[in-house]
């Protein structure tokens, strides 16, 4: 992950920049990468979308999504290009109709978050955490930002901890460990109480409320 993050996608950032890349394929990378991260932290297939690209201080992993991020890159080089102190380059962003074409695609079509359209970063990250803390397993993140020193170990990479226990610390970040309540989506049937006290049994409700962990807590 730490590879991942720090190395591997930040080497793609110039080829898919400069590179005629659409929309389709851009969402196909993420989709790949995705599937990927899914299969190494041993997370669901109903993890959402938002956990794997929201900001590591809102309560998502951090990984950017190149849908999103290299259209706002290629704008923003397109920009700096129209603003250059060679006149020549100056001229060409302003008279060539492919410099003002390739401008126009990098919103075309525009890019959406849950129906909200983005144009830079900050909107970006914006909306990445309001869609993690308005998803059911995500809300309990949402004031992850208050302490954000406490979220250091998803992307620092540290030795401290085993690989095993970091999949359970994300799995558990995630809203994603195995209770009744999560198992019970799209089997309305099945029974949902806990063993010990019979209430609905979520994360939430193991870590701070059943009386079979008190001592732990």
């Amino acid at each position: 992950m730490y590879i991942l993050k720090s190395n591997l996608l930040p080497k793609l950032y110039h080829r898919l920049v400069l590179s005629r890349s659409n929309c389709s394929v851009l969402r196909r990378l993420d989709k790949s990468l995705r599937k990927s991260i899914r299969s190494w932290l041993r997370l669901p297939h109903d993890t959402v979308n938002a956990f794997f690209h929201a900001e590591v201080k809102e309560g998502g992993l951090g990984l950017p999504s190149l849908r999103l991020t290299i259209p706002i890159m290629k704008a923003a080089r397109l920009a700096r290009l129209s603003k250059s102190l060679d006149p020549a380059i100056v001229a060409l962003a302003t008279l060539s109709p492919n410099f003002a074409r390739e401008k126009r695609k990098c919103h075309n079509p525009p890019l959406l978050i849950n129906n909200v359209v983005v144009t830079d970063s900050t909107s970006v990250k914006r909306q990445l955490a309001a869609s993690l803390h308005g998803s059911v397993d995500g809300r309990g993140l949402s004031s992850s930002n208050l302490v954000p020193s406490v979220n250091t170990w998803v992307s620092d990479g540290s030795a401290l901890m085993s690989g095993a226990s970091f999949l359970h610390a994300v799995q558990i970040r995630a809203g994603t460990v195995a209770t009744k309540l999560r198992a019970s989506r799209g089997h309305v049937t099945l029974n949902v109480r806990c063993d010990a006290c019979w209430r609905t049994e979520s994360i939430g409700h193991i870590l701070q409320v059943c009386p079979r962990t008190w001592g732990h807590r």
